[in-house]
């Protein structure tokens, strides 16, 4: 970080309780968003791991007529 900068921020402590509420609302973002994104990256797995039996054969037999 550059010298003059880092006075502004010992110097005005408002500003540097902006700056740590600001990283820390992106970081609350950018977990939010990841863990969002944490199904549809695994839905491979869960496709993989669903059992292809069924179960209940007679649910089969009666959709056949």
């Amino acid at each position: 970080m550059n010298r003059y900068i880092l006075e502004e921020f010992h110097s005005n402590p408002a500003l540097l309780r902006r700056a740590y509420a600001r990283a820390s609302r992106e970081r609350s973002r950018a977990l939010y968003a990841a863990f969002r994104a944490l199904p549809s990256a695994f839905a491979w797995l869960r496709k993989l791991l669903t059992p292809r039996v069924h179960l209940r054969p007679g649910r089969r037999i009666d959709g056949l007529g």
